[in-house]
Order: structure tokens, then sequence, then C-alpha cells
């Protein structure tokens, strides 16, 4: 991997011969290992032929929007697995190594260059409700398969800090996202090209967070806490996000910073039995589950619990007598 810029994708045919040739004798982590390889050196294209986007981006402003170009702009946002060397200064070599991210640099990137702001700027302000919504739909598709990607590489999972979670610091547009690659830019377009679809047609809009809310991957339920600020989605559709929402987003990983951007824009909107049913869940903070051995557990439960109730306190929302007695017992 160290050198893997010097293969083309005529290596990787030969490699997934041999490789397949030698598979039985082969440890699951080496094989698995391997696999990442060859699907990298597959998969980088040479370098005149990288600019795909700019390619299509004056069909896609003049508003082309055939299948096979809606199929090639979310095939362009996908992130593809890429592996490299290991590199760092404070980790020590893990011995024996268990995962391949253990013994190389495994991360998912899309070509070089292109930012979620050029493809939203492109994409026209005009297009047709049925337009964003087939655009919508296939992005969501290109997502889903790259998460799966990501969890089967191990760079992603259900409980604890991911890689989406370091690519996309807020779903919504914030200075944060300022060079951030991988999974920014579908997310970021996802999110956008929503809204304007919002706008546009909410009857249309809202299977979307349904089925974001639904996911069994987080960065996408991260995407329906972000539409749920907006007033087309009902408030106690918004009230039951928070409610059903594994615990330990409500507190840890990047789902906060969504969480608490709609508490903060709708908290007065959803009705007082949800209010109390959210606060309770706020009261009783993470899970233990979600902690590493070895962490003050106690302490970080406590901290995440006071943050949440003590931010609400600040923006003047209403926390009730016993949130307040939890808060100043902290």
């Amino acid at each position: 991997v160290a050198n893997i810029s010097f293969f083309s994708a005529e290596s990787a045919k030969f490699l997934d011969i041999r490789l397949n040739l030698q598979s039985k004798s082969l440890d699951n982590l080496l094989l698995k290992c391997w696999r990442f390889i060859i699907r990298h050196i597959s998969s980088v294209k040479p370098r005149p032929l990288r600019d795909e986007w700019f390619e299509i981006e004056e069909q896609v402003s003049r508003g082309g929007h055939s299948p096979a170009l809606l199929e090639r702009i979310a095939d362009i946002l996908r992130p593809r697995l890429r592996v490299g060397k290991r590199l760092s200064l404070y980790e020590k070599i893990i011995e024996p190594p268990k995962y391949p991210t253990d013994v190389m640099e495994v991360d998912f990137e899309i070509q070089d260059g292109l930012s979620a702001d050029d493809v939203l700027r492109a994409w026209p302000d005009g297009a047709s409700a049925e337009t964003d919504n087939k655009l919508l739909l296939r992005l969501t598709t290109a997502l889903e398969a790259a998460l799966d990607d990501a969890t089967d590489a191990g760079v992603e999972q259900g409980n604890g800090y991911g890689t989406t979670d370091s690519d996309v610091p807020s779903v919504a547009g914030h200075d944060q996202n300022a060079h951030r690659t991988g999974f920014n830019p579908i997310v970021r377009v996802l999110a956008e090209l929503w809204l304007r679809l919002a706008q546009k047609s909410p009857l249309q809009a809202l299977p979307f967070i349904k089925k974001w809310r639904e996911s069994n991957f987080r960065v996408m339920r991260r995407l329906a806490l972000f539409g749920c600020v907006e007033p087309e989605v009902p408030a106690d559709f918004a009230a039951d996000m928070l409610i059903t929402l594994p615990k330990g987003e409500l507190f840890l990983t990047s789902s906060a910073v969504e969480v608490y951007r709609l508490i903060r824009a709708r908290w007065l909107d959803f009705p007082s039995d949800k209010q109390r049913r959210i606060l309770l869940r706020l009261c009783e903070g993470p899970p233990w589950e979600w902690f590493r051995e070895g962490a003050e557990i106690d302490r970080t439960i406590a901290r995440s619990r006071f943050d949440m109730l003590a931010e609400m306190v600040r923006d003047g929302l209403d926390i009730g007598g016993e949130a307040k007695l939890v808060l100043n017992d902290i």
C-alpha cells in the first residue's frame, strides 16, 4: 500500500487471479486486506479520465436530467474505498492485527477537488420537484451502498465514532465543513437538495425523512434530524425522531449537532407529553455500552447530561421541574 499509486487496473486483474488461486490458504485478515487493495487499484482511473464531473457539469447546468445523467451524478458523488500506508505518530503498532485498519490506512473518498458547492451551483434551482425527487432517490441509494462498504471495512460503526463523524461535522452548512471530503459532499448535496424539494413539494419531501429515519446508518438518521427542523415536517414526527433515536446519538458522535439544532428550532412546537419523554431521555444520559473500557464513564455521562440540559436553559427553553433538579444535582 505504500506504493499503491504505481499500480494500474491491469495490475489489479493479475492480483485478483493470483489471490483467487491462493485464497483458501490465506488468513482471513490478509485475504480481506488484499481484496481492499485490489478494489482500490481497480477503481482509480488514469489522470486524464478523472475529471468526470467537469465532463457533465455543463449538461447538468442546462437542465439535463436523463436517467443516465442522474445515475452518473450519484456515481461521481459516491465515496469509494481507498487504502494507503498507515501513518501514526502516537498509536502503537497493533500485534497481532485484527482488522484491516490495524495494518493500513482505510478511507472513503470521491474524485479530487469536487465539492458539494460545485454540484449545487450547477443543479438548476428551477428543476421540477419530480426531477429533484429522482436525483435524491439515486443519491440516497449511492450513500447507502457506500455506508455499507464503510461498515464492512471497519471505519463506520453503529456505536461510537466513525468516518462519517469526521467527514461530516455538520449536516447543515457550517464553516466546520470547509475542506472536508469523503462523505461530506454527498451528504451536503442530499441535505440542500432536500430543502429545495421541501419548498416545491412537501408531500414528495416527507418520504425521504421517513426513509432516512428508519435507516441502520447513523449519518442517514442525521439527515432525517436535519430535515425535521423544517416546518414542512409535522411537529409530532419531529418529536418522535428524538424519542426513537438511539440514546447514544442524543449526546455522542457528531449526531449531537443535529439533535440540538432540532431541539433549539422546534422545542416549542412539540406536544407537552412528547417534551416530557424527550427530557426523560436527556436526564438519563448516554448508555454505558457506548464507552470504551477504562474511560471515565460516570463523569462523561454526567457531563453529557449537563451540557444538553444547561444549553436548553441558556436558550430559554422550559425543561420542567424534574429536569431542573437533575441539572442542579450534576
